[in-house]
Parts: structure tokens; C-alpha cells; sequence
């Protein structure tokens, strides 16, 4: 695997090692260099050439955060191809005084170093490498070259520091290992996942996309893909952030040292920023040790709130989340969501208390809304009420009714011969016509043990009833219980055994399994283990049932069911008064009862098995009722077959649909109570306040947060020291290793700090005995590719996190030696911005950026908050064309119409510029220097960019000239703008007809490959306003085969054609709302937010951007 990487590493390494021989380390070109005699003696005044170049080097260091300028001395010389080489290139420092126009220039001495170009230069003549600059002279000249020490040295901008990289792949080479980042980035094996341990807690907002990343950060390297204006400076920082709480050391890297400072700067809102330090100057190490001083003394004297994080926002999220759970689950409460339920109970025309504990479903009142009218209209409600479900579906309709006749018929002709009107009663006729039987039988048949006093059979009975009655008396207790469950597939008992086995095991996995194979019998997992109770109840007491109904078959009982209670009663009279039930019976109504036994045991048996009936029941007015409404009870019977049996058991309960409704309603919302206290009086509004708790818990949490982060480095710091203080003999064999280095470190540390120059570089700190001090009060690093390989070692281990922001625009060659310093990466950037320059190569040769070699090699997430643009339509034309659409964009209150096109109808290019627009475009650029926002301003080309400067006044170059200056606004051409942002973009395209009404269609930058990411670039910088001028239309485009140069032209169309009429607001998501004022009422808010941290970013960045956001 090595072998394999390290050809790839060789390859790299020969695309880059061909120097251009316009480069001024190559050859030191008066044109681009300044000689002169005693630089660093006199300040230089206004005027001077020197000023411009300085101008160059604030400029790259501004981008770069790297010095360019240097003092060049002695030169290798070629007379053949009349090249000066130079030797050695010493850093210089500026300093500019204000108030006198002056500027004054310094050498950093120790930082004195070998061109890059001669390095390679002696590897290619085989040449082996002096550590001592003095000593390289002698062995170029022995080697034949030719010097010229006698020359004046020259001052220019030397961009030494993009060479470095080449002794970086070299020694990468000679590597007897590489880190598990580095060998996966260049497709060798997939990195294993190891948790880093990252706290929860956080530093600054962050939605889903951000979690999704610290999830993956924590287990292995990533690529967080992060369009423009999505966050992704907080996702870096927050990560950072939990690096820290986790005790793990990072590095940051960019090769924008803006991109660093902004880290930096959103560090410093907690006081972390103490703990970080940017090295991207030659004079690192005196700057280093100036801050490692400071929390030195920082870390010895502060004291800190001890007050534990109770980390509220994480109760309060739960909470959310999981009301908006509740508020998305389809059945909730009695078959639909609890959104609809309130909303159909709040539309019911009447109210009540009445309760049934089967109440039927919303869904089939909804379902069977038309039927339930006809049902109450006709008066068919107590009739359908007796009637059991399955009855409908076991007889045929002929039969039904034959047989509703014939025992209404046969009871009718029992009330001649008996006074009844009740089930009860009737009942009570059947067990004295048993009792008759009994008598004229006097052996009782197979019974007659049972009734013989103190016999085995009976003893044995009476205790087995005792057992019955207790038994279905704790039953009908448990399925009480579980009533109100709604199940897809009941569980068996033998899934019971599997869900219980399952839920008894440890761990986060296991869990999870248990509540995916819980989703195969029920909607409802937060009381999943409530449920599996309740069915181990039941079963439990449906077998002790069961097993009493076996012991009562042992005694002869054939139908233990139906014959127990009817024997007790008759043995339990027989006991006692036996005969006084029968003596009160004339001898023609106990010979009718003995000759009817047969068919009132079928009478009982058949209506307890059609109708519902209780004791009450009036038995032969039912009967009366059910036959004479038959024929209209046929005519609907296919629906109500369709019916459930709660729904139609509460016909016989609601004398009225308006009652049967609001009963039903009461009885599900005083279920839902119960199993939901906290929710008895939930409002919408609540989910707003919810949220409010959030955001403040976790502001408040960050700098708990922070604190704890700082107040950890002191105990470690402490540590140290007490460690230094501790007795040898108290100490193991590795606590004294430990603290002879500690010890030697302290000591380099304090003299250093002692010192005002001359001091190790960063990478001899490393390398001595003061590291461990250093990672201690530092361990966050801040730098470019580049300058990492000149100052830190190239040792594995270094850090624990490698971070690459801006990953689009680093050579992969550039990354790789960080990535062999640390354990893991995470590589950031925009595939479809810029990708990096090359120095090495010429012409248009395309370089391999580091995050599209990760993005194929290590798993990505993509950010898809947009933050930036306070309007939609200022990111929606590169949403539409770059980002597949999946950009979520916020509306501010108040900015409407953000994007304008102003078309300059007498422009004409002509000259390689478009004076008219420019002078359009000056007047624009009047108005917006007198405001408060930032500007951009921007030409496609050098040419027209140049042409608009010349139309500003002079006062508007001084005010632009100090908005430049001061950070507010930047001036570029189109290829120059990277990484700007601003309020109000002002755009010329420039080109146009000329002066023959010819338009060329040639668009310099545009017209390349890389053209359409430019315009990607540009239009993604406005937050506010963007003002686009130009002198040719959408209709002036023909069609192109040019991927660029048609999206250009649709660019064109929606500049066009959008304008002024885009005025509705626009919501991240399709939702139904209303607004009024600044007012937004969202319905239905759950429907588009399943996660509580999608809420949460919702309605925060919402109301900070000026609304007030309510739900209904």
C-alpha cells in the first residue's frame, strides 16, 4: 500500500517541479525587482517605486496571510540565457508612518533562507543539500556555477513559500509510514470509524446539515460541501469548539488567511480565540511566544464559574421534538393527527361528558359520515346498536330475519305463561328451568356428584369457582387497560418473548433494534415497554383462564363458559333453600319449563351471540324493534357491515349524531389526556415558546461552554505544575520521564519569554522538550498549506484534526503533508467555486483541487441553509443552475425586489470598454458610497473596470479609496472576485455591440471552462441588492455550445425578466401561511419540520431577519 501511494506522491511531484522561468526566483528581473543602496537605512517618502510594491505585498497578505516581500542577495549566474538567480532570500517587515507618508523597512535575520529554485536546482545536478546557507556558495561554485556576490541586492515580492511544498512531498516520500487521512485520500483502504468523543455542546446556532456534520466528523474523516452563505464558518467553529471539548488539538487551514481570521474572530466571541494562533508570518515564533506568555500568567491567575451545564436546550429539544412527533403521527388520536383533531373537535356544535371507553375512530365517523345520518334520520340507531358485527357476516339476510321471528315469537308465548320484560329476567327464567330439569331428574345425570353435600366433585367445583370468578375479574381488569390500543399486528405471545429478549440487551444498537421490530405492531414507540407489559399481563391471566376452564372439563362440565355460573347457582341452592325457587312455580309452569329447557338454553345462547344485551335490555321490545325495522336495516346492511363494532355499539348510547359525536370526541381527547398529561392543554403557540426555550438555553450554554472548555485547560495546566512539585519518590517511572520534560520545556518557554529576538523557529519549539506546554496553552493552529511545511515537523500524531476550509482553490499536492501531521480530516469547500491556481504549471492546464480528490474518497454532506442573501431571488438563479435547487433561503422583512437590471441602451463596446455603462454605472456607485452598506463593484473586465474608476468623481475615489481601505467595499475584475461578500452588488457586464451593431460574443474569462463557476462566484456575494448593467439584452444571445456562455444567457433572462415583479414573500418550503406586516402566521407548521433543530433554525433566523413568526 506505501508503494502505492508513494508513486502517486512522485507523480505530484513531477507535475510541480517545473519552475516558470518568468518567476523572479528563477530570475531576479529588474523589471519586477527594485536594486538600491542602504534600503534599510533611510525611510522611503511617497512617490518612490518601492510604495507599489508594498501595495503587492499588503495585498498578498491580506489574501494569503503570507509575506512575499524579501531582500535577494547574491546570484547565480548564466551569461547563455541572461538569468541572475538568487541565493538567499531574507523576509523583510514594513512599517508605514501615516502621518509623514513614510516607510520604513526591516530584515528578519533569522529567518535568512535558501531559494527554493536553487534547492531544486542542486537536487538536479545531484548535489547533496548544506543546512548552512553560507556553505551553499561554496558548493555551487565547486559544483561549476557561476556567482555574483559583488551585485547589488534587489527587493521584490518572491513568492518562495508555493516551493515549499516541494521539499514537503520529498520528505513525504522518505515516510516509513502514512496516517490513516493521507492514505485514504489517495484511495488506499477506507478509514475505520473511531469516535473522537465530541460533546453535544455547541458555540453558535446550528441546523441539521451542521449536525449531520459533527455526527460524521466524530467517527471519520469527511467533506462538508458548503455553498455559499450556508454557515459554514459556524460549522467549522462550533467544530473546533467541540475538538476542544474533547481535549483533541487541531489545525485550521485555507490558503485565504480571511477565511482563518473570520475562524478566529468567532472564536474570540467566547475568549477562545487564546487558545488559537494563526502562523502564516516568517517572525512566527516571537509572535507565538508572546501569546503563549500571556496565557501563561492568563492560566496561573484567572479564576473560573464552576456552575455546572445542565444542558437545558437538550430537555427542551426533547420536548419539541417530540411534540412536533405527536403533531406528525397520522393516527394520534383516534385514527387522524392531533392537529385534525382539535380541529374537528373544536368544529362539533355540541360538547359533553359522557364517556365510553371503546369509543369508535374519527376516521370511521369520517368514513361513514353519510350512513350515520341516514342511521339517526330513519331512527335505525338502538336497532343497529343490538345487532353484533358478526352477526351481519355469519347469516344470511333471509335467515337472520327468520330467526329474529321465530324467537320473538317463542319468547311472546313465554310471557303468556311468565311475568318478564328483561334480559335479566329472562335469564332468570332459564336458570329456574334448569333447576326444574334438575328436579325431575333426580340423578342429575353427569352432574350428580356436584350436587352431592361435602363430595370430592363439589368441594373441588366450588373451590375451581372461587378461583373463576377471581380470575376473569383480574382479566376484564387488565383488558381494560389496553382498550385504548390501537395495534397494526397484536403481538403473540411467542413475540412478546422475542421483543422482551431483545429489549433486555445493552447498548444504543440493541435498542434500536428492538424499536424497529416494535414498529411492526405499533405506531406508538414511547410507550412501547408499557404495552409489552400490559400483553404479558394479559396473557398471563387469559392461561390461568384457560387452565381453570381445562380443571372444569376434568369434572364433566362440557361448556365451563356457559354452564359454571348456572351450576353454582344451582349447587349453591341446593345447599340451602334448593326447592323454594321452584315451590313458588305452579305445576303448569314447571312442567313448561322442564318441556323448554332445550330451547331456552338455545334461545340464550343464540341472541347472546347476535345481540348485545345487557340485563336491562327489554328484551321482546328489541326483538319487537330489530323486525319491524328490518326491511330499512337490509337496504343499508352492506354499509354498516363496513362499520366497527365501537361504532356501532355507541348507536345504542347516542340518541342523536350531534351527541354520538361529541361523545366520541370527549372520550378520545380524555384517552389522550391520560396517556398525554402534558399535552391536556396544548396550543400551537406553545411550539413557538418551545423554541424560545431553545435558543435561549443554548445561548446562554455556549459560553457555559467555553468557560468549561478554558476552566479544563486550567486543571491540565495545574496538573503540570503540581507535577513539577511532586517529590520524585511519590512519582512512577513514566510520571518522572514526564516530568524531567516537563520541567526542561518550562525552563525553554521562560527564557524565551525572557527574550526579544532571536528566538527558535516554531518548528525547533516543536521539536524540544517545550511541546507538551506548547499543545497545552495552544491547541489550536491556524495557517496555509504552505507555511505548515516550512514551520511545523512532519511527524505523524501531531494533531488530532486536520481542517481545510476553502478546499476548492488547495492543490491536492498542497494538503497532504498536513494530513500526514494529523488523524483525521476534514476537508471544506464549494465544488462549484474557483478551483486553485497553479504556479508551476503554464497556460490553461487544470490543477486537481484537494476536496474533488476527497469528495470521491471519503463520505460528504452538503449544507443546504443559506444564510447569506436576505432575499431568495438574489441565490436562486445559482440554486437553480449549480445546486440542484436544494438551497434553503430566508426572506428578510422589509427587502423586497433585490435584483435589478438596468439596460444602457446606447452602449457600445468599442476599444475593449463600454464608456456609456460605465458612466450608468458611476452614478449607482455615487449613491451607494454616501450609504452605510457595503459595496462590491465589479466589471467582466480589467478594461471596463478601469473605464468606471475614470467616471467616478474625485470625490468618489477618495470615499471608495477609504471603503476599500477599511473593509466596506471591494472594486475587482470578474476573474479577481473570491470569497468577497457584500450588501449591494453593482455589476457591469460591459461587453456589447459595436459601433456596427455587432455583438462578438467573446467574454474574455467567461468564454473558458471555467467560466460558468466564475459567474457562480459572482453572483452568490450579494446579501441585499444586486444592480446588474448592461448594454445588450437576452434576446442579443444566440444559442451556444459554450456551457458557460449559455448560462450566461439565461443569467441574462432572469435578470431580465425577474426584476422588480419578484415581490411575494418566499418561504423555504411550499406552506401554507399568510402575512400581515411584518406578521407570519405558518398552519400546519409540523408538516414541514420533522426535526426539532429544523424548527428551531426556522423560526431564529426568521425573527432576527425582522418577522414575527406565529402558528396555527
Amino acid at each position: 500500500m506505501s508503494k502505492t501511494i508513494r508513486n502517486t506522491i512522485t507523480q505530484l511531484l513531477q507535475e510541480i517541479r517545473s519552475f516558470n522561468k518568468n518567476d523572479i526566483l528563477v530570475h531576479a528581473d529588474p523589471s519586477k525587482t527594485l536594486e538600491f543602496e542602504s534600503l534599510l537605512i533611510e525611510p522611503f517618502a511617497p512617490g518612490q517605486p518601492i510604495w507599489k510594491m508594498i501595495k503587492e505585498t499588503e495585498k498578498n497578505l491580506k489574501e494569503s496571510g503570507v509575506n512575499t516581500l524579501c531582500l535577494a542577495e547574491v546570484y547565480l549566474i548564466n551569461d547563455e540565457k541572461e538569468i541572475r538567480t538568487p541565493l538567499m532570500l531574507t523576509p523583510l517587515t514594513y512599517s508605514i508612518d501615516k502621518l509623514r507618508g513614510q516607510l520604513k523597512l526591516e530584515k528578519i535575520e533569522e529567518a535568512i533562507f535558501v531559494n527554493p529554485y536553487v534547492d531544486y536546482l542542486l537536487d538536479s545536478n545531484d548535489i547533496e543539500k548544506e543546512t548552512e546557507i553560507q556553505n551553499v556558495a561554496t558548493l555551487l561554485q565547486n559544483a561549476g556555477f557561476k556567482l555574483d556576490m559583488e551585485a547589488a541586492p534587489c527587493i521584490g515580492n518572491f513568492h518562495h513559500h508555493r516551493y515549499a511544498i516541494l521539499r514537503e512531498l520529498e520528505q513525504l516520500i522518505e515516510q516509513d509510514e502514512f496516517s490513516t487521512p493521507l492514505a485514504s485520500l489517495l484511495g488506499e483502504g477506507k478509514e475505520q470509524a473511531s469516535q473522537l468523543n465530541l460533546p453535544p455542546d455547541i458555540l453558535l446556532p446550528a441546523d441539521i446539515d451542521h449536525a449531520l456534520v459533527f455526527d460524521k466528523a466524530n467517527e471519520t474523516s469527511a467533506v462538508i460541501q458548503g455553498p455559499p452563505g450556508t454557515g459554514k464558518s459556524q460549522v467549522l467553529t462550533n467544530l473546533i469548539g467541540k475538538l476542544l471539548g474533547a481535549n483533541k488539538s487541531s489545525i485550521a487551514l485555507s490558503e485565504k488567511r480571511v477565511a482563518l481570521e473570520v475562524l478566529m474572530q468567532k472564536l474570540s466571541e467566547f475568549g477562545l480565540d487564546r487558545l488559537g494562533f494563526i502562523v502564516t508570518s516568517d517572525n512566527a515564533s516571537k509572535e507565538l511566544l508572546k501569546q503563549l506568555e500571556e496565557n501563561w500568567h492568563y492560566f496561573e491567575q484567572e479564576k473560573f464559574d464552576t456552575t455546572p451545564n445542565l444542558r437545558l436546550s437538550e430537555q427542551y429539544t426533547s420536548q419539541l421534538q417530540f411534540s412536533l412527533d405527536l403533531l406528525n403521527q397520522p393516527d394520534a388520536i383516534g385514527g387522524v393527527s392531533l392537529y385534525d383533531f382539535k380541529a374537528w373537535m373544536e368544529s362539533l356544535s355540541r360538547q359533553t361528558n359522557e364517556y365510553v371507553g371503546t369509543p369508535p375512530s374519527i376516521t370511521s365517523i369520517h368514513e361513514h359520515e353519510s350512513l350515520l345520518q341516514e342511521i339517526y334520520a330513519k331512527g335505525l340507531q338502538t336497532s343497529i346498536a343490538f345487532i353484533k358485527p358478526n352477526t351481519l357476516n355469519r347469516y344470511d339476510f333471509e335467515v337472520l330475519h327468520e330467526t329474529f321471528a321465530e324467537f320473538g315469537t317463542k319468547l311472546k308465548a313465554l310471557k303468556n305463561k311468565f311475568e318478564y320484560a328483561t334480559w335479566g329476567e329472562f335469564i332468570d327464567l332459564i336458570r329456574k328451568a334448569y333447576l326444574a330439569q334438575s328436579k325431575e331428574n333426580y340423578e342429575r345425570k353427569k352432574y350428580t356428584d356436584l350436587f352431592r353435600r361435602n363430595s370430592r366433585k363439589q368441594k373441588r367445583f366450588l373451590k375451581l369457582h372461587s378461583q373463576w370468578i377471581v380470575a376473569n375479574a383480574e382479566l376484564e381488569q387488565v383488558q381494560s387497560k389496553g382498550r385504548h390500543i390501537r395495534w397494526k399486528k397484536q403481538p403473540t405471545r411467542v413475540d412478546i418473548a422475542t421483543l422482551q429478549a431483545q429489549r433486555n440487551k445493552d447498548g444504543f444498537l440493541s435498542q434500536r433494534r428492538f424499536y424497529r421490530l416494535w414498529k411492526q405492531y405499533s405506531d406508538e414507540p414511547t410507550i412501547a415497554y408499557e404495552q409489552i407489559k400490559y400483553l404479558t399481563d394479559l396473557y398471563t391471566k387469559e392461561d390461568v383462564v384457560s387452565q381453570l376452564i381445562v380443571d372444569f372439563c376434568e369434572l364433566g362440565i362440557e361448556n365451563p363458559r356457559k354452564e359454571v355460573d348456572l351450576l353454582h347457582h344451582s349447587v349453591t341452592v341446593h345447599e340451602g333453600t334448593e326447592w323454594e325457587i321452584l315451590d313458588e312455580l305452579t305445576n303448569d309452569q314447571l312442567d313448561y319449563l322442564t318441556k323448554s329447557h332445550q330451547f331456552l338454553g338455545d334461545a340464550l345462547r343464540e341472541l347472546d351471540k347476535m345481540l348485545f344485551l345487557e340485563e336491562s335490555t327489554p328484551i321482546l321490545d328489541t326483538l319487537d324493534a330489530i323486525i319491524g325495522q328490518f326491511s330499512e336495516l337490509v337496504a343499508l346492511l352492506p354499509k354498516i357491515k363496513k362499520m366497527d363494532s365501537e361504532a356501532i355499539q355507541l348507536l345504542g348510547i347516542a340518541s342523536e349524531l350531534n351527541s354520538y359525536k361529541a361523545i366520541t370526541a370527549n372520550s378520545h381527547w380524555s384517552q389522550f389526556r391520560q396517556r398525554f398529561p402534558s399535552f391536556s392543554e396544548f396550543q400551537m403557540s406553545d411550539l413557538h415558546t418551545k423554541s424560545d426555550d431553545i435558543v435561549r438555553s443554548e445561548n446562554s450554554e455556549s459560553q457555559q461552554f467555553a468557560t468549561a472548555i478554558l476552566r479544563e485547560v486550567q486543571q491540565r495546566f495545574q496538573s503540570y505544575q503540581e507535577l513539577l512539585n511532586t517529590p520524585a519518590r511519590k512519582l512512577s517511572e513514566e510520571d518522572k520521564e514526564r516530568k524531567k520534560r516537563l520541567r526542561k520545556g518550562k525552563s525553554i518557554l521562560v527564557k524565551e519569554f525572557a527574550k526579544t529576538r532571536r528566538h527558535p523557529t516554531v518548528r525547533e519549539l516543536f521539536a524540544s522538550e517545550a511541546r507538551e506546554w506548547i499543545q497545552l496553552l495552544m491547541p489550536i493552529w491556524f495557517s496555509n498549506p504552505t507555511q505548515v511545511s516550512k514551520v511545523f515537523p512532519l511527524e505523524q500524531d501531531l494533531f488530532d484534526v486536520a481542517i481545510f476550509d476553502e478546499a476548492s482553490q488547495i492543490p491536492l499536492q498542497n494538503g497532504l503533508g498536513a494530513l500526514q501531521r494529523a488523524n483525521r480530516g476534514i476537508i471544506a469547500g464549494d465544488s462549484e467555486q474557483m478551483g486553485p491556481t497553479s504556479y508551476f504549471k503554464s497556460g490553461s492546464s487544470e490543477v486537481v483541487d484537494l476536496l474533488h480528490q476527497a469528495s470521491f474518497h471519503w463520505s460528504s454532506n452538503t449544507l443546504k441553509h443559506h444564510y447569506r442573501s436576505l432575499h431568495p431571488e438574489l441565490i436562486a438563479f445559482s440554486n437553480q443552475h449549480f445546486y440542484k435547487g436544494e438551497l434553503k433561503a430566508y426572506p428578510a422583512f422589509g427587502i423586497e425586489a433585490p435584483l435589478h437590471h438596468h439596460f444602457v441602451s446606447d452602449g457600445v463596446f468599442e476599444d475593449r470598454k463600454n464608456i456609456p455603462e460605465a458612466k450608468a454605472i458611476a452614478k449607482v456607485i455615487s449613491q451607494a458610497l454616501g450609504s452605510k452598506e457595503s459595496i462590491g463593484i465589479v466589471a467582466f473586465s480589467e478594461e471596463q473596470l478601469s473605464c468606471i474608476h475614470k467616471q467616478l468623481s474625485e470625490k468618489d475615489v477618495l470615499l471608495l479609496n477609504d471603503r476599500l481601505e477599511d473593509g466596506t467595499a471591494f472594486f475587482k475584475a470578474l476573474e479577481k472576485v473570491q470569497g468577497d461578500e457584500c450588501d449591494h452588488l453593482i455589476i457591469s457586464f460591459g461587453y456589447g455591440k459595436d459601433t456596427e451593431g455587432n455583438f462578438a460574443m467573446r467574454f474574455g474569462p467567461m468564454n473558458t471552462e471555467n467560466g460558468r463557476r466564475r459567474l457562480n462566484v459572482l453572483l452568490t456575494r450579494a446579501r441585499k441588492r444586486l444592480d446588474f448593467f448592461s448594454s445588450v439584452t437576452y434576446d442579443d444571445f444566440k444559442l451556444s455550445d459554450n456551457e458557460s456562455i449559455d448560462l450566461l444567457r439565461l443569467w441574462f433572462a432572469k435578470a431580465q425578466f425577474t426584476g422588480a415583479n419578484e415581490t411575494g414573500i418566499q418561504l423555504p418550503f411550499d406552506a401554507d401561511f399568510s402575512v400581515d406586516k411584518n406578521v407570519i402566521t405558518l398552519r400546519k407548521p409540523h408538516k414541514h419540520f420533522e426535526q426539532a433543530r429544523e424548527f428551531v433554525t426556522f423560526q431564529s433566523v426568521m425573527e432576527a431577519r425582522g418577522w414575527k413568526i406565529q402558528y396555527a
